[in-house]
């Protein structure tokens, strides 16, 4: 059976058996065809044999007879294929069998396009010798040429060479990651004819010598010393760095310049001495350093380890700010202070055995203080540098005010009043503000002896009763108590025994004293404040012992209800000082020829006054003081404490003297005040009486000369009055930063007389004693101080009409009116007292604006005692006191302002009716009434 053939099919069935047979080694068999079938045998033309000529091949025959057709072209990746048809050569199906096929088509030759040259032959190098080459040392010779083919081109050998930033930048990025040290020593000694073995000392002789680098571009860390600032941090090192050589290479030998670029960061360093940095640095935001970097707009920075300061900003701001920087220290002054001479006076108590007396003293705080570095070059010698000669002496007279000297005077404690109440005191813990007290107390915890204060119904009563009558004075202390304080201090406060009493009133003394008064005058004054004492010696029988120590016991001079006994009826003839005080301190020389200075030995005080508008400045008073006691007396049930002093003087004639260095000093002072500079004074060398010194006898006559150093400056302001008939002043007073800054109220007794002294003392120890009554009365006082002043008047009639019409007897109170003028008169009266007291209120404003600007005249000398610029805390006062005089001056209005709408409302809506006009008043008011409507 034949197998039927599908039309146009050019692959035979037998074909795809073929292929869809598995192909195996074995030759296919040819099929059997039976000799006796008489079926009819398949037939295949492809199975005919075709007639080919001898060594032809079918292919080769029909290649004439197949003809390419182009059936199909189209484009294929970017190529052009065409798809054409050719005779096969076999029949299928008795037709032609067709081949398909498909290639791209031949792409037109260029003409232009040129055969590629040939390649040469490569010749291999010998790798042995190649790497033989490479591990044999550079020669110098081979380095000078890859340097110099790294060296810009110019025109010159002498000339500068000017490249950009980044140039220099690559430049010295390849000769430092290009060459050894080694290398770039020796081409730079070549360069420069000049010995290796020199090179080293005179490139370490260069950087010495200019403390100062070139300006780099770029910036770089803090850590990275800058080519030209050498930092030896280990004395065996001999060697240089190898970014120096680079510099140097590229500035000295090659001669390049950088072209300046605006605003482009940079970096230049400066190597400085540690005392130069902390000298510049010294003071904070306040600094040379920091003002120097604010006025050039730099970033300045200090690397400690290497002692450097780095400065970055573009090349001209840093240029000038390091200038600046140079210029500062070349001023800067130097001195040393040797403490071996004040150790004969000083409380060797006071010495702490563990550390020397160099180290003792708080020489950073001073430092910060004067705008100096000090460090102890020793255990008794101090350096000192500054950036000009007045803050060094400042720092030198501040170190030697901080030392521990021995106490001038006398000290005795009245423990009465604590030792009758033991068991009920304790020590009670005071906070007072810092600068309340000197430098040396401030660290101390430090409380004062108190009694519980008992307070029932009865006693509140009895106060408040106490507190509305007017004119009673405070309640005394039993007689027993307060005879025996008396008794103490008149004692403990008598003259001494060649005082001022000795000899004979009419016969005075020759001591040929100059302009020296013949005899000294003693005088007895109170503080009243708060005795303090350490919190650890809390035990009542320690209180003597810790009151010997003068460094451990201060007394604070401050009181409750200051402004309560200030405003009191008691406190008479009040009046303020027209002028502030400077007082000027001074302690004598270790110095002095045969002489041995002691804590007996005489103090020089001198007062200057100024004028209002704080120049002209003249001496008020020059005395020496000797012979001081103090006796505190402890009253631990009131307010406050007493401290009783006991002080001579010998005044000198300031006004009528010719001492050439008074005047001097005079003018000296007076320079200082009018320039504005920070206060100060010099050392004043005067002739002072042989029988103030200790060690000669009371009746010496002559005159020895005797330096005095100044020491300090207090600037004091006081209010005067009398209480209980005795003189009392409030002063503020301010001696720097380092000294206490406050108020003290003291009282002054009557000039001392021969016969009358131990009853004038009695008396004034009394008074003084009930002083501290009206103290702790003032202190309880919880009423407004205005209001004490400017009580208000409980009796006007507006007060009576209002009242009245609250209780709803308006024609009670009318009636009783008319039937009383008495009780019109006493309204009309109290108004205008109230109005009186009105107008006080504006005129008492404007006082206190002309005592304000009195007071920002006086706050600018103040503020000078430690610096130029003015204190803060002055300026702050100032601001307080003038806000508060501006409420003052508003409730004063807005009061006035009340009043004029209170009688206007009177006036409008008052209890008596107005009085209707008649007949002829009646007319021309209406008529007047109809001409204003008109208008």
């Amino acid at each position: 059976m034949l197998a039927t053939r599908a039309s146009s099919a050019f692959v035979c069935l037998r074909c795809e058996l073929k292929l869809a047979r598995p192909r195996t080694s074995t030759p296919p068999r040819q099929p059997s065809h039976a000799g006796f079938s008489s079926s009819a045998r398949r037939h295949d033309a492809a199975d005919d044999s075709q007639t080919l000529a001898l060594g032809e091949t079918p292919a080769q025959a029909n290649v004439a007879d197949r003809p390419l057709r182009i059936s199909k072209e189209y484009t294929r990746k970017g190529r052009v294929v065409r798809q054409r048809k050719a005779k096969l050569g076999m029949k299928r199906m008795d037709e032609e069998a067709d081949i398909l096929v498909l290639n791209e088509a031949p792409t037109p030759e260029d003409p232009d396009k040129k055969l590629p040259e040939p390649f040469e032959p490569i010749s291999v190098p010998d790798i042995l010798s190649s790497l033989q080459q490479d591990s044999a040392p550079a020669t110098q010779e081979d380095v000078e040429k890859q340097l110099q083919s790294l060296r810009p081109a110019r025109g010159h050998a002498d000339e500068p060479h000017y490249v950009t930033t980044a140039d220099f930048v690559k430049l010295v990025a390849a000769l430092a990651r290009g060459f050894t040290t080694a290398q770039l020593s020796h081409y730079y000694s070549a360069a420069k004819s000049v010995k290796q073995e020199t090179l080293f000392k005179m490139v370490k002789a260069t950087v010495k010598a200019t403390r100062r680098s070139e300006w780099h571009p770029t910036t770089t860390n803090i850590e990275k010393r800058l080519p030209g600032v050498e930092t030896v941090l280990n004395k065996r090192t001999r060697g240089i760095r190898k970014a120096t050589l680079v510099d140097k290479i590229l500035r000295d030998v090659w001669k390049l310049e950088l072209l300046e670029e605006l605003e482009a960061p940079g970096e230049l360093e400066l190597k400085l001495r540690p005392w130069e940095l902390r000298l510049l640095q010294n003071g904070g935001n306040n600094s040379n350093l920091a003002r120097i970097a604010k006025i050039r707009n730099a970033k300045v920075e200090i690397h400690w380890q290497a002692n450097v300061l780095r400065i970055t900003a573009d090349k001209t701001t840093a240029e000038y700010a390091a200038n600046d920087i140079l210029e500062a220290i070349s001023k800067a002054h130097a001195t040393s202070l040797d403490l071996r001479r004040w150790v004969g006076q000083l409380n060797e108590a006071r010495l702490s055995s563990g550390t020397s007396l160099a180290a003792s003293l708080p020489a950073d705080y001073v430092s910060s203080l004067t705008g100096t570095d000090i460090f102890a070059a020793d255990d008794y010698t101090l350096t000192i540098h500054g950036l000009d000669e007045t803050s060094v002496a400042e720092a030198k007279r501040t170190l030697v005010r901080l030392l521990p000297f021995k106490e001038s005077a006398t000290r005795t404690i009245d423990t009465q009043r604590l030792d009758a109440a033991k068991h009920g005191s304790y020590l009670l813990p005071t906070f007072h503000e810092p600068k309340s007290l000197d430098y040396s107390f401030r660290d101390l915890s430090l409380g004062r002896w108190a009694l519980p204060v008992a307070r029932s119904a009865d006693a509140v009563a009895t106060e408040e009763q106490d507190n509305s009558q007017d004119g009673v004075e405070p309640k005394q202390r039993s007689e027993q108590s307060t005879h025996g304080i008396v008794n103490r201090v008149v004692s403990f406060m008598g003259a001494p025994v060649d005082g001022a009493f000795t000899g004979s009133e009419s016969k005075p003394r020759n001591r040929q004293t100059g302009y020296w008064a013949l005899e000294p005058e003693y005088k007895v004054s109170a503080d009243f404040g708060q005795a303090l004492f350490p919190l650890e010696l809390s035990d009542p029988n320690k209180v003597v012992e810790a009151a010997s120590d003068p460094s451990r016991s201060p007394f604070q001079p401050s009181i409750p209800g200051l402004g309560s006994l200030l405003a009191s009826s008691e406190f008479q003839n009040l009046s303020r000082t027209e002028t502030p005080a400077l007082l000027y301190d001074f302690i004598p020389s270790p110095d002095q020829k045969d002489l041995e200075v002691g804590p007996a030995f005489p103090r020089l005080h001198i007062q200057v006054r100024t004028g209002r508008d704080g120049n002209r400045p003249t001496i008020h008073k020059l005395s020496l003081g000797f012979q001081e006691r103090v006796h505190d007396v402890l009253l631990p049930d009131q307010a406050a404490d007493i401290r009783f002093h006991r002080y001579g003087r010998l005044r000198f004639s300031s006004k009528s003297h010719h001492d050439k260095n008074v005047e001097e000093w005079s003018e000296a002072v007076r320079q200082n005040i009018e320039s504005g500079r920070r206060l100060s004074a010099p050392s004043l060398t005067i002739d002072i009486p042989k029988w103030t010194i200790p060690g000669f006898p009371s009746d010496a006559t002559g005159m020895l000369p005797v330096k005095y150093v100044f020491s300090g400056i207090q600037f004091r302001q006081s209010v005067t009055g009398r209480l209980l008939d005795t003189q009392i002043s409030y002063s503020t007073m301010q001696s720097g930063k380092l000294g206490a800054k406050g108020g003290a109220l003291s009282a002054y007794s009557e000039k001392l007389k021969a016969n009358e002294y131990e009853a004038q003392i009695r008396d004034f120890a009394t008074k003084c004693v009930q002083m501290v009554d009206y103290i702790t009365q003032a202190g309880a006082q919880t009423q407004p101080l205005r209001q004490i002043v400017l009580p208000r008047n409980d009796h006007s009639a507006r007060k009576q009409r209002r009242a009245a019409l609250r209780e709803g007897q308006d024609q009670v109170l009318s009636h009783a009116m008319d039937q009383d003028p008495a009780l019109d008169q006493q309204s009309e009266s109290a108004e205008s007292l109230e109005n009186t007291q009105d107008q006080d209120d504006v005129e008492a404003y404007d006082e206190t604006q002309a005592f304000l600007d009195d007071q920002d005249a006086d706050a600018r000398l103040a503020s000078r005692l430690d610096g130029e610029a003015p204190a803060a805390e002055a300026e702050t006062a100032f601001d307080e006191a003038q806000a508060e005089a501006d409420e003052d001056r508003k409730t004063s209005r807005s009061k006035m302002q009340e009043q004029e709408a209170d009688a206007l409302l009177d006036d409008l809506f008052g209890d008596e009716p107005a009085e209707e006009p008649i007949g002829k008043e009646k007319s021309e008011s209406d008529s007047a009434l109809r001409e204003s409507e008109k208008s």
